[in-house]
């Protein structure tokens, strides 16, 4: 997995975990899910094993959903009951876009909308805190995400939901174990994603494209790799 978000300011102050901003909550990148070919019946992401598949964007939504509120947050110092009622689907929704094709490969797209996943936000007015079980790795990721400038909506609930939307791009290659062997199916996953509740639209689609274009040269460099025998 490799992943960014806005950047932090000398004080390690930045927009991820500040409501008032667009890029909070938000970060993009690139995931790689590798699945046993014998306990699986299809690649992550992909309805089937067989030549142009359709993509699963369900799979895609519950990788996002699992990075906000685990992994991230979680690091961040969420405590997890309060990410729990977010793990659902809920009210999201996903479609499959048009294959792209970059260096001769198909890419299988996929955008979703509406999906929420809990914030890192803490409002110091309603007493909540960080769960202690984070320790230092939750110092250090809140120093690497950054932490909110003063202020802030003083009628924000601490760790109050997000909503999100993006676009990714998939491809699913043959490969083996690194550490068993054993043949496995490994799905590329590469996605855009932006805060749906912001009211400015103009700013999300202007974030959307920045990501993209970030995203570009690995998707280049991605459509090299042809997998193992």
């Amino acid at each position: 997995m490799q992943f960014a978000c806005a950047g932090a300011d000398l004080l390690r102050r930045g927009p991820y975990a500040d409501p008032r901003s667009a890029w909070h909550n938000v970060f993009f990148g690139v995931y790689e899910v590798r699945v046993d070919a014998a306990a699986w019946d299809r690649p992550f992401a992909f309805e089937t094993a067989l030549p142009g598949a359709a993509p699963r964007g369900e799979d895609v939504v519950r990788l996002g959903k699992a990075d906000w509120n685990d992994l991230s947050n979680g690091l961040y110092g969420v405590p997890r009951a309060v990410a729990a009622p977010h793990d659902a689907l809920g009210a999201a929704r996903w479609q499959e876009g048009a294959p792209e094709t970059i260096e001769g490969v198909e890419w299988r797209t996929v955008s979703f909308t509406n999906a929420s996943a809990v914030s890192a936000w803490r409002n110091p007015a309603d007493g909540a805190r960080f769960d202690r079980d984070a320790g230092l790795v939750g110092v250090l990721w809140r120093l690497v995400f950054g932490t909110p400038a003063p202020g802030g909506p003083a009628d924000r609930q601490s760790f109050a939901p997000t909503c999100h939307g993006g676009r990714f791009w998939l491809r699913w290659v043959p490969s083996r174990s690194r550490v068993t062997g054993r043949p496995c199916y490994r799905t590329l996953v590469a996605g855009a994603v932006v805060r749906e509740d912001h009211p400015d639209d103009a700013l999300r689609e202007r974030i959307l494209a920045a990501q993209s274009r970030a995203l570009r040269p690995f998707l280049v460099r991605a459509s090299a790799w042809r997998g193992d025998p």
